[in-house]
């Protein structure tokens, strides 16, 4: 019976947190260069780093930072080259974003934080 009992909690609970992890839409952020909907899934101390330069950062200073360089560097296009999972359970993508003014290698990390995907670290850096 008990085995019963946790086949039926990991059958309800495991695919809900897997969901929740798969909730954000970020390539199409990325490609429009929305700022808010990008930093609206950061974590209260997510690490951004662009182009070199570290911070650690809540969600309202992200998105100040995050629109200045949308502002300089205008979207054309974000693809993902490379999905998968690190070994501490957390969601990794790596992408290249492609502007006017140059192409950017773009990686996250996301983790599930109260039943939520947040992103922990977010890198944008030349290609």
């Amino acid at each position: 019976m008990n085995r019963y009992v946790l086949f039926i909690s990991l059958y309800i609970f495991i695919p809900g947190a897997l969901l929740a992890q798969k909730n954000i839409d970020l390539p199409a952020a990325f490609k429009a260069g929305n700022a808010g909907e990008i930093t609206k899934n950061f974590t209260q101390s997510t690490d951004l780093v662009i182009k070199g330069e570290d911070a650690i950062v809540n969600p309202a200073e992200g998105r100040v930072k995050l629109n200045l360089f949308f502002s300089t560097y205008k979207p054309l296009t974000f693809r993902i080259l490379h999905t998968g999972e690190s070994n501490n359970g957390m969601r990794y993508s790596i992408g290249i974003l492609e502007t006017n003014d140059g192409n950017f290698r773009v990686s996250y990390y996301i983790k599930g934080l109260n039943g939520k995907a947040r992103i922990q670290q977010l890198t944008i850096d030349d290609e």
